[in-house]
């Protein structure tokens, strides 16, 4: 089951109880790189809440990094860097990318605290790792095919992100592709 909480714009990705701890997707988590005091501490309060233990940024974007880090490092967050772009130009890239997501998560050092995986906004770089790592580490989540997980991916959003999840046409049939030719 997937649980939403929009406060972070985030959800957990919770197909059964074999993705234990939880698998966290979503926009670009917590600070802004102007955050003030009381937002750093409600970013760490609910880092603490969601019990957090590696964050994998997917984005691009390096904006909010410098700060992202200082406040992983502080609380000894495991945290890596796999970027790429929003747009698909390249599967065999794309390809290579989802690889990297699924050594990436397969190698953390804590498996008893959760993964957030976030890129700018959530729903395409973050949701295609997500379902490359539930197909590869989880069994696809129960799913018997890459087509019903990003489905059931999708039922379990507000309406409003299931219309956006994986909304881009060539990164979904680069991650369906992935799939299929991993298992």
């Amino acid at each position: 089951m997937i649980q939403e909480c929009l406060q972070w714009e985030y959800c957990a990705l919770q197909f059964n109880k074999d993705v234990e701890p939880p698998l966290y997707i979503g926009a670009r988590f917590l600070m802004q790189p102007r955050a003030v005091a009381r937002e750093e501490s409600q970013c760490k309060q609910q880092i603490e809440n969601l019990n957090i233990g590696t964050v994998i940024n997917v984005s691009d974007n390096h904006a909010a990094r410098d700060n992202h880090r200082r406040l992983y490092d502080e609380m000894h967050i495991e945290f890596h860097e796999l970027p790429i772009a929003d747009a698909v130009e390249d599967i065999k890239e794309f390809h290579r990318f989802l690889n990297r997501c699924v050594e990436c998560y397969g190698a953390r050092r804590d498996r008893s605290r959760s993964v957030f995986i976030h890129c700018s906004l959530g729903i395409n770089r973050s949701a295609a790792a997500a379902a490359a790592i539930l197909w590869a580490h989880h069994s696809g989540g129960g799913s018997e095919t890459p087509e019903q997980l990003v489905a059931h991916m999708r039922t379990q959003q507000t309406e409003q992100r299931r219309l956006k999840l994986l909304h881009n046409d060539l990164m979904e049939m680069a991650t369906l592709e992935w799939c299929k030719k991993s298992k």
